[in-house]
């Protein structure tokens, strides 16, 4: 698989300080993969976004320099515009996004600021508001939704402009349970259905299922980087650096104790509860 985003000898610290938040950090995510970035608060998952859409710009290091690619292209103030054409990102706080009166003009913004005509520009908006099941809320004021549906209107959002690539910057963590749920189906689904690379940011272990790869970040440094069963298997670095694991490793592991039979890879609730039903709690 081709690499949409290249990331090599990357280091960052904010203005006025002295500590890392990136420390010469080098990876890449294959195109129409799903990979998620996991680690404490700091510890640099938030940042890369940013840089990665050009909102923060690290200093150059002429003996070491770095660089980021973005399908073949590299980040720079030349190309930065084509770059974030290529490039949605959802955020912890929908709120901070909504910059229209209505749904519809919200999801029309970033067409209207393409230039896209407007008969088109209304049938792209029509297509995206379907496309996550909030099409009839297209006359609604966003302040009205659920903390979900505004989550889905922001999807709805980067859709319309086709990109390659969406960022979910901590998208689901003021969302309850199920709403968590409903919001990582609807990426996996438009995931599939439009080829899209997805780059997940969260501190919750329980999100990193449905990923291809994971990368653990400690200290602005990638501690691990593998598939999610063979990550679930770091239990005691996991916890060493602050991340509390899923609650179907806790209670694999525990059922395991007990001299149950549960494979290492049933660490989330729908493998462990499919392999119970097949153990059927044999010893």
């Amino acid at each position: 698989m081709n690499k949409i985003i290249e990331i090599k000898n990357l280091t960052f610290k904010y203005p006025n300080t002295e500590s890392l938040i990136l420390d010469n950090l080098s990876f890449s995510v294959k195109e129409n993969s799903w990979t998620t970035l996991i680690g404490h608060n700091g510890s640099g998952k938030s940042t890369i976004a940013r840089l990665l859409i050009g909102l923060l710009a690290a200093e150059m290091d002429k003996k070491d320099p770095y660089f980021i690619k973005i399908d073949g292209m590299e980040l720079n103030e030349k190309n930065i515009w084509k770059i974030r054409d290529k490039i949605g990102i959802v955020f912890q706080n929908p709120d901070n996004q909504f910059v229209g009166s209505t749904v519809e003009d919200d999801v029309a913004f970033g067409l209207e600021n393409k230039g896209i005509s407007r008969g088109k520009m209304l049938a792209l908006v029509n297509e995206a508001l379907n496309q996550v099941g909030m099409a009839e809320f297209n006359e609604s004021e966003p302040a009205q939704l659920s903390g979900g549906q505004k989550q889905r209107v922001a999807i709805a959002g980067i859709l319309a402009v086709k990109p390659k690539i969406i960022i979910l910057d901590e998208a689901t963590s003021m969302l309850d349970p199920e709403g968590k749920k409903s919001i990582l189906n609807l990426i996996k689904k438009i995931k599939q259905q439009y080829n899209l690379t997805v780059i997940s940011i969260t501190h919750d272990l329980e999100e990193v299922e449905k990923s291809d790869e994971v990368l653990v970040l400690d200290s602005g440094k990638i501690v691990l980087q593998d598939n999610p069963d063979a990550i679930f298997n770091h239990a005691e670095l996991l916890q060493k650096i602050g991340l509390g694991l899923p609650f179907g490793y806790q209670l694999a592991d525990k059922l395991r104790k007990k001299g149950f039979l549960i494979s290492k890879n049933a660490n989330t609730q729908e493998k462990l509860v499919k392999e119970i039903c097949q153990l059927n709690l044999k010893k």
